[in-house]
């Protein structure tokens, strides 16, 4: 066994075995070895290995020339065959069968006597899944899914969060390689099953004397093992299978989308497209019969949408829309937190994107950069002006990579390599980085004017929709409000065209509980007193389906007012501007709150009866919903109220302040009902401090205010009396099969000492421990997301077996969908919507919904962190206190400000201290780095 030992030697000095020589003590080496052996020992004449070489030549040689290459290659132990056979075999025992052992004697103390069967190949190849079961199930073990870290290929989950101190879940690739990583890291889910009697699918390495190869998760000495008889017959197949297929049909795929993008195309503006829409197109269409444009327009009509999705298509159709995005042909792909896969994607307009940029690359392209050397010698001289009058298409390329209407981290982008290019040419701008938050500063530079525009507001995926002209949140300013939007004559003339009988409670005080400048009132509650134990409760909703007639005769949704409002789904509420959902004329006409004004409205009202003191139970057989009419509409506000309630020498009438300390009461009970006995979460100090806040100086320029959402005795009355009504429609909806659109929640599945923490957190809440901001932080990454749905499924955050909101018709679009299957019922006519119809809806109220959220969040943080950037640019020595709420990364932690909620960053923390736990606060820390628009805030403990 000493050759391969000598032959490794000569090899790590430059030289084969055939150039050895046989003559040990030459006086010089020949001149093409002399910069190769400084000394006299060694051979000068080449021989061939094994003629000539005995044991007696290898030890001189290793006694005299071999001592002086140590050190130029690791040590190694010389091992005779037998050693090393033996210990490949013990690690082999101790690395794979052990383990994959122990996983079977597990599953046999389950009573498993059989191991999971592998996949048919062929099987894996055609697997389908109902796009449904992710809206149902929430992510479970054997989930397949597409990780930022992993983006090539699919991984399956094979572990839930562990703690709240390690909410990540696990997850394995084909290859068998572990990854932990937290729920927002999933870019894409296909629900994939195993078997239930299979557990503990990644376990803990057994210690020995070998070096460890598993995979670290919470500290150095301990690492978790995939056993190879799981990989081989639970987690490579699929994972490999589906990514494979998906790969060979992507081609194909990438044609098809972009001759799809060319049928889907607008103009003028952007929107979204149904990702399962998408997914049906690709895999129903023939690229034989793309120039048909009749063929194409009947896949487009056809209602017949597959729920049952094949999976490499649906993750090749993902791809394909990434891959497209370079091209301007989709925008952002949105997805849902609780169903962790695309709901829409957003397509952009063919002429303000596509045809604009290429025409904008050939211009700044031609004559080798000719043109941006012109525009940016402007810049450099401060020639300003010239630049806005004669290339006012530079400025729209900065106002779009403003608002982020380039897809990130995208390589090969060629208008962020164009934009890069001209960022180097300018002298102020070429040793930055070229942010969003830079890009816009040049631009005011150029054009002042822009300094009062907030450039999100002209994102094209997070406003699509919000209107129907060029420019953002103008719908209601030109001149289609006086073609479509009809006025309040036109409208009272239509409510005499419907006849329908209504219950009269013109007599009972309507109270209409809310901010002094609300946009819209569309909810009111009143009490009336039957005895000393019995009262009734009404909660009476804004009724504006009377104002459309004809969207309660036929199955269509006709009128041109409800199809711009199911477009937005939802009123936009943000820090700078509100766009409603209905346009005023109609949220006036049929909005509540005006005395004596006879105003209809949809009534839902239930008996309560008094059990003890300032304890009550409903009556829920009781429960009515009538159309109705009401007038008497007591002036009051959350102020107001909260002061009639805390002070009773407050100025009011002896009726009003029974009434509402009545309601307020039972109000009370209502709350305490849903979280002692239906285990409702209730957020408590701390939840949703710090929100924006903007006002006018006498400049008109906007000023950066916060303020706290507090919960009060008015908040509380308003909140329950509309979770009653919407817990108890949802039963009413169930029990006389109406189809509607339901509020769903459903826990996340959750690791054993994960759960018990949860719990834990409903245990305190019974006994009236509000969760603060440190509990809330703790929980939230075990916290799932609430969806639509058609489905009476149950709203476990709320507290409620089924859940259908029917209190807010005017600014939400699934209340007004209830609202007109509620109109059809009350009048015993046939319903306006089937199931069927409800989930054809579902994609689009989902996506706005996420799509709203995202919008408000976003503008949010950019003038929170506007502000402290103003703020470090007085004093930029400040130091803040934060709020951890992640898992290590990285040497980082994501953190918040405590009393900003928008204030969120990271957080790097030393090696040389113990990383702080989730809710952990930490002192004395300064921002490093901070980018408005890209909503990025560094920090790092100072020294």
């Amino acid at each position: 066994m000493s050759k391969p030992v000598l032959y490794r030697r000569f090899h790590s000095v430059g030289i084969t075995l055939r150039n050895v020589t046989k003559k040990y003590k030459s006086p010089a080496y020949p001149n093409k070895y002399k910069s190769k052996f400084p000394s006299n020992d060694v051979l000068t004449i080449p021989w061939r290995v094994g003629r000539g070489l005995n044991q007696n030549d290898i030890d001189i040689i290793n006694d005299t020339f071999l001592k002086r290459t140590s050190g130029l290659e690791p040590d190694t132990t010389v091992k005779q065959l037998a050693e090393i056979s033996k210990e490949f075999h013990e690690r082999f025992k101790v690395r794979y069968l052990d383990p994959s052992k122990q996983w079977s004697q597990q599953l046999a103390s389950h009573g498993v006597s059989n191991l999971y069967s592998l996949p048919d190949e062929q099987l894996l190849s055609n697997y389908t899944f109902n796009y449904n079961t992710l809206w149902n199930i929430p992510l479970q073990i054997g989930d397949l899914v597409l990780l930022t870290s992993r983006h090539h290929e699919l991984s399956m989950c094979v572990g839930l969060p562990h703690s709240i101190e390690d909410p990540r879940y696990t997850f394995v690739t084909g290859n068998g390689s572990i990854i932990f990583n937290p729920r927002n890291q999933i870019q894409l889910r296909i629900p994939y099953r195993i078997s239930e009697n299979i557990h503990s699918i990644v376990q803990k390495e057994p210690s020995s004397e070998f070096k460890s190869i598993g995979t670290i998760r919470d500290k150095i000495g301990e690492t978790l093992v995939l056993p190879h008889i799981v990989r081989k017959n639970v987690t490579s197949e699929p994972t490999s299978r589906i990514t494979k297929d998906a790969w060979f049909k992507l081609p194909l795929i990438i044609k098809k989308l972009k001759l799809i993008n060319r049928y889907l195309q607008k103009n003028d503006k952007s929107y979204e497209v149904s990702f399962v829409q998408l997914v049906n197109l690709v895999e129903k269409s023939d690229l034989n019969k793309y120039n048909n444009t009749e063929y194409f327009q009947s896949l487009l009509k056809d209602e017949n949408e597959t729920k049952n999705i094949n999976a490499s298509t649906f993750l090749a159709t993902y791809w394909g829309v990434k891959e497209q995005q370079l091209f301007n042909m989709w925008g952002d792909i949105n997805s849902n937190s609780s169903i962790l896969s695309p709901v829409s994607v957003t397509v952009l307009p063919i002429q303000s994107r596509q045809v604009f940029y290429d025409d904008l690359l050939k211009f700044l392209l031609n004559d080798n950069y000719k043109n941006i050397e012109t525009i940016t010698t402007l810049i450099n001289k401060g020639q300003y002006g010239k630049v806005c009058q004669e290339y006012p298409q530079i400025l729209t390329l900065l106002l779009d990579y403003s608002a982020g209407n380039f897809v990130k981290n995208l390589k090969g982008n060629p208008i962020i390599t164009i934009l890069s290019t001209l960022f180097r040419n300018l002298s102020k701008y070429q040793d930055k980085d070229i942010t969003r938050d830079a890009c816009f500063k040049l631009l005011t530079e150029i054009c002042p004017s822009y300094k009062e525009v907030n450039p999100i507001l002209h994102n094209l995926h997070l406003t699509s929709k919000v209107d129907e002209s060029k420019l953002p949140f103008e719908l209601y300013k030109h001149d289609l409000t006086a073609t479509i939007f009809p006025t309040s004559k036109e409208l009272s003339q239509t409510y005499k065209q419907v006849n329908e009988k209504r219950v009269d409670y013109t007599n009972l005080p309507v109270y209409c509980i809310d901010s002094e400048v609300a946009h819209e009132i569309d909810d009111g509650i009143s009490i009336t007193k039957k005895d000393d134990k019995n009262y009734r409760i009404f909660i009476h909703i804004a009724d504006p389906v009377s104002s459309f007639p004809e969207s309660i005769i036929g199955n269509e949704i006709s009128s041109p007012i409800l199809k711009i409002a199911s477009d937005k789904a939802f009123t936009t509420y943000l820090p700078d501007m509100v766009d409603p959902m209905l346009p005023k004329s109609i949220t006036q006409s049929t909005g509540m709150g005006v005395q004596d004004k006879k105003t209809k409205a949809i009534t839902f009202s239930v008996d309560v009866k008094s059990i003890g003191k300032n304890r009550f139970s409903m009556v829920e057989s009781s429960f009515r919903i009538e159309l109705t009419h009401v007038s008497d509409f007591p002036k009051v506000t959350y102020n107001i109220v909260d002061e009639i309630l805390t002070n009773d020498d407050y100025p009011v009438s002896e009726n009003v302040k029974q009434d509402l300390k009545m309601m307020s009461n039972i109000a009370m009970s209502l709350k305490n009902n849903r979280v002692y006995f239906n285990n409702a979460i209730i957020f408590g100090e701390g939840f949703n401090k710090g929100l924006v806040q903007l006002d006018r100086n006498e400049s008109n320029v906007p000023m950066v205010n916060f303020k706290d959402q507090k919960e009060s005795p008015s908040t509380t009355l308003v909140s329950e009396f509309m979770i009653l009504a919407n817990k108890l429609t949802g039963k009413y909806f169930t029990l006389n099969d109406i189809p509607g659109v339901f509020r769903c929640y459903k826990d996340l599945p959750l690791g054993p000492q994960a759960f018990n923490s949860y719990s834990k957190l409903q245990q305190e809440t019974k006994k009236g421990h509000t969760p603060d901001i440190q509990d809330i932080v703790k929980v939230s990454s075990l916290l799932n997301a609430g969806i639509y749905s058609s489905k009476p499924l149950p709203h476990k955050m709320i507290g409620a077996l089924s859940y259908l909101t029917v209190t807010s018709p005017l600014r939400r679009m699934p209340d007004l969908i209830n609202h007109i299957q509620l109109h059809r019922h009350l009048n015993q006519l046939d319903l306006a919507f089937t199931k069927e119809d409800i989930d054809s809806m579902l994609w689009n109220i989902q996506s706005r919904a996420d799509i709203i959220k995202s919008l408000a969040n976003t503008v949010s943080s950019y003038w929170t962190l506007k502000y402290l950037k103003d703020q470090i640019s007085k004093t930029p020595e400040h130091k803040f206190e934060v709020m951890v709420t992640s898992y290590p990364f990285d040497g980082k932690v994501l953190c918040v400000f405590p009393e900003m909620s928008f204030a969120r960053g990271s957080l790097k923390v030393p090696t040389d201290i113990p990383h702080p736990k989730i809710g952990t606060l930490v002192k004395n820390c300064k921002i490093t780095n901070i980018d408005c628009l890209e909503n990025n805030l560094e920090l790092e403990i100072a020294s």
